[in-house]
């Protein structure tokens, strides 16, 4: 189809609009019918660092360019160019769809709205409208238009929301003037589960466990650790954060207690912090440092096959870059050189099943594959990765069981 075919359905305006808002193929037809005549103002502020991160569609307008979707996200995340880079995806017909765009802030001088107006492009350089029309206070629910009223999205941080919170944005569209009788409900039954759910999910299930530790990486700055008893224990658990103190032992009956994980749970993914405190439980100058996860980064993957012996490929990992506030605390502690840090995190419930449990060949082999190295030894359950690129290259690594 000809771009200028294209411009000639409707109005230059609509098109960018509905390509813009929530875009994923490249289908386009007519728009749909106005289910607002009179679109209200956005309702109040966005705090944008609160609004970024990973967004499930509940409900929206049906429009062309998604005819078909479910499984409807959309991931926000800053560039370092001030803008918002935008990644949509649908699933149809068994197959995810991608969009890819960005996004800028509209200031119309109005403080009590501030970032709730945004233009959004998927085409180049032409921007269509993104209002952000209300949201919850914790930013657990948005609710997106434009100026036409022919284009609405409600968004959850959760894929199938609470049926409470779903009455909530229903009432609040309904307050705003749109026709409920247009809105199509968006289905995520058969939506993959992130890597992020899946490694919380078995982190959970380590709750209570108390692991013997071992050393698998063999730099010359691991001498502390050679030889040393270890232990990890997954001891405070809630929904939403999973502490687990690491312990050295220094000397026979003598411990180094002075390290906890601390493993929260964000709408952005799962964060990873390094709790370090003295004797007298007093914080350490250098603590509360870690990340937010990444899945897969291709930065990685060359590394990833360093130790690939102690990790097999079936492990759930989640890597955790190091964060803003953890590089200001490292420089004002004279430790640059910790920086580029990337910790790794692996857990692998199938070690905890014996291989003599599987009920029948086949599924001794995966047993044996989950549950043991090629030399027939136990491999770890859950495992802790330090990775450090560059002049200041690190490798360290503890393997618990």
């Amino acid at each position: 189809m000809m771009m200028k075919n294209i411009f000639s359905r409707r109005p230059l305006a609509i098109y960018i609009a509905a390509m813009a808002a929530l875009s994923l193929t490249a289908c386009v037809g007519r728009a749909g019918p106005v289910g607002n005549a009179n679109v209200p103002q956005p309702a109040k502020s966005v705090q944008l660092d609160l609004y970024l991160g990973k967004w499930y569609e509940m409900a929206r307008y049906e429009a062309p360019f998604q005819k078909g979707c479910d499984g409807v996200t959309a991931d926000y995340s800053m560039r370092d160019d001030g803008k918002i880079d935008v990644v949509n995806r649908c699933i149809k017909d068994g197959k995810t769809s991608t969009a890819k765009g960005k996004a800028k802030l509209v200031d119309d001088g109005n403080e009590h709205i501030k970032g709730a107006k945004l233009k959004v492009s998927f085409f180049g350089p032409f921007y269509g409208d993104y209002w952000v029309l209300d949201r919850a206070d914790d930013y657990s629910w948005s609710i997106v238009g434009e100026p036409s009223g022919r284009y609405l999205w409600m968004l959850t941080r959760q894929a199938n929301p609470p049926a409470a919170m779903r009455k909530i944005i229903e009432n609040r569209v309904r307050q705003m003037g749109y026709d409920w009788s247009l809105v199509r409900q968006t289905s995520h039954a058969k939506m993959d589960i992130s890597d992020q759910t899946v490694f919380w999910q078995n982190l959970q299930k380590l709750c209570g466990q108390k692991l013997s530790g071992k050393l698998l990486s063999d730099e010359a700055a691991d001498a502390d650790f050679v030889g040393k008893k270890m232990t990890m224990h997954v001891e405070k658990c809630t929904d939403e954060e999973v502490r687990v103190p690491f312990h050295v032992e220094t000397s026979p009956g003598k411990w180094d207690k002075s390290r906890t994980w601390v493993f929260t749970r964000t709408h952005k993914g799962v964060q990873l912090k390094h709790d370090h405190r003295h004797d007298d439980g007093t914080p350490d100058a250098v603590t509360n440092y870690g990340g937010m996860s990444k899945y897969n980064m291709e930065e990685m993957a060359a590394e990833q096959d360093k130790g690939q012996e102690n990790n097999p490929n079936n492990m759930a990992w989640l890597h955790f870059p190091v964060d803003g506030e953890s590089i200001a605390n490292f420089r004002a502690n004279g430790l640059d050189k910790s920086v580029t840090n990337i910790w790794s995190v692996g857990i692998n419930l199938n070690a905890l099943k014996p291989m003599e449990q599987a009920s029948g060949p086949a599924d001794g082999d995966a047993a044996k594959l989950n549950a043991y190295d090629a030399a027939g030894n136990p491999l770890p359950i859950f495992t802790y990765r330090l990775l450090r690129t560059g002049e200041n290259a690190r490798w360290f690594e503890v393997g618990f069981r």
